[in-house]
Parts: C-alpha cells; sequence; structure tokens
C-alpha cells in the first residue's frame, strides 16, 4: 500500500510542477521571495492552480483517486466529484527519507486565513513525524554533525542557497517530541533559529524543553531588529552575514 500511493503522490507532484513552471504569478511570487529556479526544481514545488486539468492528468495517467483522496490530498463531494485541497496554493512536497512523496505543504497566495495547509495524518504521512526539508538535508547532516531548525518552508529553501544543506523546518510551528528523535539519529547537535515574533518565541522555548529532555545539544542562533525570519534575512543581508550569526549562535 505504502509504495502504491507515493507512486500516486510523486505522479501528482510532477503535475503541480507543471502547473507552477506555466504559472506566472506564482512562478513571480517564488522569485520575488528570493528562491531560485534551481531551488524551485531540486524541491519540486509546485502549484495548484484549480482549474480542473487535473481530472485529465488523473485518467492519462492512471492515477488512484480513491488513494489520493485516502491520503487527504483530494476529496470527494457527495456527487463523487474530485477537489483539489491545495487550491491557489504553492504546494511543497514532503518527502521521506527514500524521496518519495509522502504529503503536501501548500502556502496561500490570496487572502485565506489559513496560510500553509498540510496534508492531514495518513498511512504514508504523520506530521509528527517529518520534517520538511529532512530527505535533502539529512547526509549533510551527519557529515557537519550538526542541524539548523527554521520555520518555514520557504526559509529552510533560502538558506539552502546559501550552501549550508543541513537545514530543516517542522511542519507548523512547534517541534515535536518525534521530531527530535528523529533528528537524533543524525546528530546530538541543534541549532534553532525560529521567527522574531511571540509565536517564535514560544516555540523556541518548547524546543529548549525538548531538546534538553532529549539530551541534546542545542544552541539558539540571536534574532535580529526588524527583521522576522531567516527568508526575509537573506533577501536584505549577504550570505556572509548569516553565517556569522550561525557562528554567534549560544547554547541554551
Amino acid at each position: 500500500q505504502y509504495i502504491s500511493i507515493t507512486i500516486n503522490l510523486n505522479l501528482l507532484t510532477d503535475f503541480y510542477k507543471n502547473q507552477l513552471l506555466t504559472s506566472e504569478i506564482p512562478f513571480k511570487y517564488l522569485l520575488n521571495r528570493g528562491i531560485d529556479q534551481e531551488t524551485i526544481h531540486k524541491f519540486n514545488l509546485g502549484y495548484c492552480a484549480g482549474d480542473r486539468k487535473l481530472y485529465d492528468y488523473l485518467g492519462d495517467h492512471l492515477l488512484d483517486t480513491d488513494k489520493l483522496v485516502e491520503v487527504g490530498v483530494l476529496s470527494k463531494d457527495t456527487n463523487d466529484v474530485i477537489h483539489e485541497k491545495m487550491v491557489e496554493r504553492i504546494v511543497f512536497p514532503i518527502y521521506d527519507l527514500n524521496g518519495d512523496a509522502v504529503a503536501f505543504s501548500g502556502r496561500t497566495l490570496n487572502d485565506n486565513p489559513i496560510k500553509y495547509l498540510n496534508s492531514p495524518n495518513s498511512p504514508v504521512f504523520r506530521k509528527s513525524f517529518n520534517l520538511y526539508g529532512l530527505y535533502h538535508a539529512y547526509k549533510e547532516i551527519e557529515e557537519r554533525k550538526f542541524v539548523l531548525i527554521v520555520e518555514g518552508n520557504l526559509d529552510v529553501l533560502t538558506i539552502f542557497q546559501t550552501g549550508l544543506f543541513n537545514v530543516v523546518a517542522p511542519l507548523g510551528t512547534a517541534l515535536t517530541k518525534e521530531q527530535v528523535l528523529i533528528l537524533k539519529h543524525f546528530t546530538n547537535n541543534v541549532f534553532t533559529w525560529f521567527d522574531n515574533d511571540n509565536a517564535g518565541q514560544k516555540a523556541t522555548e518548547r524546543a529548549v524543553e525538548l531538546l534538553k529532555s532529549a539530551g541534546v545539544n542545542h544552541y539558539v542562533l540571536p534574532n535580529v531588529e526588524g527583521i522576522k525570519d531567516a527568508n526575509e534575512f537573506l533577501r536584505k543581508y549577504p550570505k556572509t552575514e548569516f553565517f556569522e550569526i550561525v557562528k554567534s549562535a549560544q547554547r541554551v
């Protein structure tokens, strides 16, 4: 079942990726947020236009709609009509360590108050056990002997572009005990740099407790006045300034 579901999710990833590459507004949005084309391709970013083209794609590629409904990336109404969950959202595929898509995280491009929408838990995905970017980061985490945890998907991508590849984000503000234990398989040194706001402060406080309980060495990067997050920082300052912040992290 696992393999069958991930095959379908990989095909759906390709569909959303192609929609992004042919959609001017979301593509420009990513470029304006400092995400270059190489990173867009490497992480297979996509876009859900919700323009019904999916129906042709489902038939042409023999996708199993029931499995996609089961994992919560599509839904069916009472008339058995298929609906997409990520409409008008940038789609960030979430991968297992084999490089197979197991879920999606979607960032809205309109006024939807729910900025990020993640796939629900399913037979192939547990939100509290997964981290965004881990598939692209885990080998580098082992090699560099530390991991940097940031808050958002765009923060991960922006930092990745500096050449610091050992960066991940929890799927939601709060780090979980399960995520900490997964990271501990790869390193005992964890750096955190959450957003410079109340939610980010609470995330840092929770991380301090979790990482201490897990017996992990925890280093906190200092916030920069007037800068909300890593993505904003790296759009304003050169990567050398970012590396200085990493070096100035304080153990807690």
